[in-house]
């Protein structure tokens, strides 16, 4: 007898019947009928308020009474889009040498930066799209070995491109083996590892529960960012999908549910 196909759990109405969380949220967070006009009549709401507006597009963390480290201005030669396109892989085959200072600052900038103003916008933009101009994904760097770099947890302000030094002495909190599964031998030889937050409620604000759909897409715009301006710079970078959330959580100080990790990715020198 053939197995039951699997679509047959699924009830195409406004009721959603699955035991599987994620097929539930993705179900119950898709626009329909009734819930569309709630939906647009709420983006109206906060559209036409001025003061809840201007709070949400300028909305980004900065930490107080924290070491501030101004970044250089990015240095990135001319490269051609398609041969970084072609070149484009995740990799782990890191030289174990460190990342200079120039290529982590101006990674940093092109991949999250904040872009001038044009002559007719009203608003700063920054180097990927973002559902309503909320911004809502944080960067950490965990430095392990970039050189001119002392050790430890930094937060990457974007509108300052300036990075917050979180912890000072307790550098046991850059023992990755320990939330990070990743083969220790490779683990070694990275000089960093960049790590993408969504503060989910700087668009569920304004989008109710998709606004979580939006922070997870916004998080893979910046990640392609990572990839091919890493790629122009010569840095190896890897995507990881396997860390411990709330041991990594912990080591960058959220609380994991109104703002939570949703990406890791590896770098370190080429070889």
């Amino acid at each position: 007898m053939s197995a039951k196909p699997i679509w047959t759990n699924f009830i195409f109405s406004d009721e959603i019947v699955d035991n599987n969380p994620s097929t539930t949220y993705h179900e119950n967070s898709k626009l329909r009928g009734r819930y569309l006009y709630e939906f647009s009549s709420k983006i109206e709401a906060v559209t036409n308020n001025a003061d809840a507006l201007g709070f949400m597009q300028f909305a980004y963390k900065s930490y107080k009474n924290v070491k501030r480290i101004p970044l250089n201005k990015p240095e990135l030669n001319h490269v051609l889009l398609e041969d970084v396109l072609l070149q484009r892989k995740s990799s782990t085959n890191f030289s174990g040498q460190p990342i200079c200072r120039t290529s982590l600052d101006t990674l940093l900038f092109y991949c999250l930066g904040q872009r001038e103003r044009g002559e007719n916008d009203n608003k700063t933009t920054r180097m990927y799209p973002s559902a309503g101009a909320l911004y809502p994904t944080e960067a950490y760097l965990l430095n392990v070995d970039i050189d001119g770099l002392n050790r430890g947890v930094y937060h990457y302000n974007a509108v300052e491109h300036a990075l917050e030094h979180l912890y000072r002495k307790d550098e046991a909190l850059l023992d990755l083996k320990d939330y990070i599964l990743f083969p220790e031998s490779e683990l070694e030889k990275i000089s960093a590892v960049v790590v993408l937050t969504s503060v989910f409620t700087r668009t569920k604000e304004k989008y109710g529960e998709r606004g979580y759909r939006f922070g997870l897409l916004e998080a893979g715009h910046v990640s392609q960012n990572f990839y091919l301006v890493s790629t122009a710079l010569g840095i190896e970078l890897c995507s990881m999908g396997g860390y411990l959330d709330l041991e990594l959580e912990a080591r960058l100080g959220i609380d994991g549910i109104t703002e939570s990790v949703v990406c890791a990715m590896a770098i370190g020198g080429k070889s």
